[in-house]
């Protein structure tokens, strides 16, 4: 039997050569069959080293040429012995396109996530939502995202998977992009079923992350302070057992965790989603199932809900998550002091807060074409209802001129207050002038006073002539 000769050449490719840029071109020969790739990486001509097939020096360039090279040849390597493995006569091509993801065999990750968006779009209307269709186009683009910053590429295999991918993945969505726990459980169940059907399909052997789980809700705050009496270990113990019950989580192992690591009472519950019949307890819909029993639990225990987003510790937050509720306390404040948009804009302005209105036709200023608003900040974009449920426009304008009234009513009520208060004054005043005024050294006229009549002769004389007459007529009947 022959010996089977394989072998790997990195050259830069000088019929190309565009103001001293060539691309980086690979082959491989095996048993005389040549193929070649695209290495997608450029280099200046005079830094390649034509006799190593390698970037020649020790710059920083250089460095990440040769460790990309390499990692591509890494990777040839591991397709050209899984090819072996399973094929009896193995050709470059074989191999160039497994490294491609070519083939229906080596069908690519974002591939099967790009034909079950195909699939899912078509049923939008009929028996799925848009919005269902839109979530996963962005789980599509995150695991896209990943891959670029992760791995340096635009797709991967589903042949290379392994089960570390996604728990990669999930670490990524939440230290990298900052995201909440809901949104990475989401995304990595949407990558979860890609995978899934491409085995159902035959285009892999095995499931890789058959055995992947991640709760929808990771938060660590479990409960609030307010119930830290109430909660000790046997309640809490009660109270997840009671969870596991009624989410369905029977007749498996499970580790119940209480930590007392910052100031909210807490517990960590891990469970194996094999059961001991090696049957697989089920995740569907595992997010609205947990938040129905979440709170059937809290009503049930007495325990407190929580207040909203104003109790929220920002300072655990990172990347989007503290940037949206940095918009949405400064919302939130605006709309307590602010009395005008302009004034509204500018609070926002001071707090590094962008607001923009969206318009249906582009330049437009009329409202009758406002579609919505979106709020920017620290190079993050967040549509008004994703900072708060139910704030737009005309809510902002009817919050701002209910504060213009609130406060001319309360200048009206102070006003009239102070009427009343200076009214009483002055009326103290004058009567304590007045019972005063003899006491004050001014001497009395006797004007209103009865007791003390003023003297008039011609008065007086009137008054006896008038009694004389009533003595000559006599008293009347």
């Amino acid at each position: 039997m022959s010996r089977s000769t394989f072998n790997i050449l990195f050259y830069a490719n000088k019929g190309k050569e565009k103001n001293g840029i060539v691309p980086i071109m690979g082959r491989v020969t095996i048993n005389g069959t040549q193929s070649q790739f695209s290495c997608k990486m450029s280099i200046p001509l005079t830094m390649w080293d034509v006799k190593g097939n390698c970037a020649k020096g020790r710059s920083k360039e250089a460095l990440q040429v040769n460790r990309d090279l390499d990692n591509i040849k890494a990777q040839i390597i591991k397709h050209y012995q899984h090819l072996s493995d399973r094929e009896g006569f193995v050709t470059a091509e074989m191999v160039r396109n497994a490294y491609q993801g070519l083939g229906s065999e080596y069908e690519t990750l974002l591939g099967a996530f790009d034909k079950d968006l195909a699939n899912l779009k078509r049923r939008v209307d009929k028996d799925r939502a848009l919005g269902t269709y839109k979530l996963q186009v962005r789980s599509r683009n995150y695991v896209a995202s990943f891959l670029q910053a992760c791995h340096r590429r635009t797709d991967i295999s589903m042949q290379e998977l392994t089960p570390d991918f996604i728990k990669e993945f999930a670490v990524y969505l939440s230290n990298d992009r900052g995201l909440a726990s809901s949104t990475i459980w989401l995304s990595c169940m949407h990558l979860k079923g890609v995978v899934g059907r491409a085995h159902d399909n035959g285009k892999i052997q095995r499931n890789v992350f058959a055995q992947f789980h991640i709760s929808p809700k990771c938060k660590e705050r479990t409960f609030l302070t307010e119930d830290k009496d109430k909660l000790t270990d046997e309640m809490m113990t009660r109270i997840a057992r009671e969870y596991m019950e009624l989410m369905d989580i029977k007749d498996t192992q499970f580790l119940l965790v209480r930590h007392f690591d910052n100031g909210n009472p807490h517990c960590h519950l891990v469970y194996n989603r094999i059961n001991n019949e090696g049957k697989t307890i089920t995740d569907q819909n595992d997010f609205r199932r947990n938040e129905q029993v979440t709170k059937l639990l809290k009503r049930k225990y007495g325990l407190t809900f929580s207040k909203g987003k104003g109790h929220t510790k920002t300072e655990r937050l990172r990347g989007t998550e503290k940037t949206k509720y940095e918009i949405y306390h400064a919302v939130g404040t605006g709309l307590l002091r602010c009395k005008s948009w302009a004034e509204f804009v500018n609070h926002l302005k001071a707090n590094g807060v962008e607001v923009e209105l969206v318009m249906r036709r582009n330049g437009s200023k009329d409202l009758k074409d406002l579609q919505g608003m979106r709020f920017k900040k620290d190079g993050y974009t967040f549509k008004a209802s994703q900072i708060r449920r139910g704030l737009s426009f005309v809510g902002i304008m009817s919050k701002l001129n209910s504060n213009v009234e609130k406060e001319q009513q309360r200048a009206i009520n102070s006003q009239a207050h102070q009427i009343q208060t200076e009214q009483p004054r002055q009326e103290t005043r004058s009567e304590r002038q007045e019972y005063n005024e003899p006491s004050i050294g001014i001497p009395s006229l006797g004007l209103f006073d009865t007791t003390n009549p003023v003297y008039d002769p011609a008065e007086e004389e009137f008054r006896r002539r008038m009694q004389k007459k009533k003595k000559k007529r006599g008293p009347r009947l």
